[in-house]
């Protein structure tokens, strides 16, 4: 049975073949260069070498030359990038170095502000043990003394901090 004598709907698909078919045969017949680097070092080799041979001369061929200087060029900008790592290392370490040294610096200036408290503490609650019948003289007495130690503490606190950028300054 035919179906009709017109031409396929699907002639996209032929292009496509036909397409491939072309392309196949310009790389057989040399049309179409897969690497030409190399084809252009054997044409060098079988054809211009032999000639400057017979004269005396030898000449690289000038892409090769082209490829030292590129392959020295990438090596030095490795070595570049190597050291600039290398710089940014270091200074991330200095840097994790000082803030290490001034959390030491708060903690210990923390651990003598909560002696001082307990010190505070016991010493105030075995005054106030002592002492029952003057309660009114007592409290003015505290106040003046939890006055000063707050001042100790603001000039400890600051002591620690200036500390902690001379340690980063040097």
């Amino acid at each position: 049975m035919s179906w009709g004598g017109g031409p396929k709907k699907r002639s996209g698909h032929m292009e496509a073949w036909d397409k491939l078919y072309a392309k196949a045969e310009k790389e057989k017949s040399g049309m179409k260069i897969e690497n030409p680097q190399d084809t252009l070092r054997k044409m060098y080799d079988k054809l211009v070498q032999p000639a400057l041979n017979k004269r005396g001369a030898n000449v690289p061929l000038p892409t090769e030359e082209s490829l030292e200087t590129e392959a020295e060029e990438k090596s030095k900008a490795k070595a570049k990038k190597l050291e600039k790592q290398k710089k940014e290392e270091k200074k991330k370490a200095k840097k994790d170095k000082a803030k290490q040294k001034k959390k030491e610096a708060t903690s210990k200036a923390k651990k003598k502000k909560k002696n001082k408290k307990s010190k505070k503490k016991e010493s105030s609650s075995s005054s106030s043990d002592g002492d029952g019948s003057s309660s009114g003289g007592s409290s003015s007495s505290s106040s003046a003394a939890s006055s000063s130690a707050k001042k100790e503490e603001k000039s400890t606190k600051v002591a620690a901090v200036a500390a902690a950028a001379a340690a980063a300054a040097a």
